[in-house]
């Protein structure tokens, strides 16, 4: 190992790996820093500096993936990095690259087993994330939920200090998931049996729809403020035909405006 750090590329992915077991050999020392690890400083400074100099040749997916990485190894020139990572990642490619690392590890089921590899070309960067949980997540019946968390805590802060707000991916994502098990696929929304200017209550839309959508607040809504305003909201990309009819054109006899 110590051969090829001093003649060989080293890939991002080795690099992580390599920052990640300097960082146990002892304190990284910073200019105010009272310890003396001078030699464990220099060879996290050397390795810091040849993943810095291969993050340009990265896709934006994998940007992405190095730098939630990175936010695991609690040294200064891995948050350095991170950044380096993340500086021209858009919110957009942001979210798209977790919402992408989330699906194409099963929700995170690839890394519940608690079996350890060298992360390589064929895995993602973000396996270290179990390295670091494993002394507490291994005595847990369900680790995939701790990486689970431990991945939206980290997303929740780039988004923060990137973007300025919680972009909750995550959630996001189990609520997606949560949709397509519902199935849903024609949702019609009426007047649940009110009449006259007032419309129908919260209450009185999940009895008469009666459907896991109605009784997910999620999925839907009536403000106890507004009644009669109902709103929907659909946790899945696609093309959608909307059918509206206004008041007394529900059978289509014309006294209302319809359109498709």
């Amino acid at each position: 190992m110590v051969y090829d750090v001093n003649v060989a590329p080293i890939s991002p992915k080795m690099g992580i790996q390599i920052l990640d077991f300097l960082s146990q050999l002892g304190y990284y020392k910073t200019a105010e820093g009272i310890d003396d690890f001078e030699c464990t400083t220099r060879m996290i400074d050397f390795i810091a500096e040849k993943v810095k100099s291969e993050i340009s040749s990265l896709t934006s997916f994998e940007k992405v993936d190095l730098g939630i990485a990175l936010m695991i190894i609690p040294i200064p020139p891995a948050l350095e990095l991170a950044n380096k990572c993340l500086q021209h990642i858009s919110e957009a490619g942001f979210k798209s690259a977790c919402l992408d690392l989330i699906t194409l590890t099963g929700n995170f089921e690839k890394f519940g087993n608690n079996l350890f590899k060298l992360i390589d070309g064929s895995n993602f960067a973000i396996e270290i994330i179990a390295r670091y949980l494993h002394p507490i997540a291994g005595k847990m019946e369900n680790t995939v939920n701790e990486f689970q968390n431990k991945f939206q805590d980290i997303t929740d802060q780039i988004s923060l200090d990137m973007y300025g707000k919680v972009l909750q991916i995550v959630e996001e994502y189990r609520l997606e998931e949560l949709w397509r098990n519902i199935g849903c696929r024609n949702i019609e929304l009426t007047t649940c049996g009110e009449k006259g200017r007032f419309g129908p209550s919260l209450e009185s839309c999940i009895s008469t729809y009666n459907s896991d959508w109605s009784k997910n607040k999620k999925f839907f809504y009536v403000s106890p403020h507004r009644k009669g305003i109902q709103k929907i909201r659909i946790y899945k990309n696609g093309s959608y035909k909307i059918k509206a009819w206004g008041a007394g054109n529900y059978t289509g006899t014309g006294s209302g405006m319809n359109f498709t």
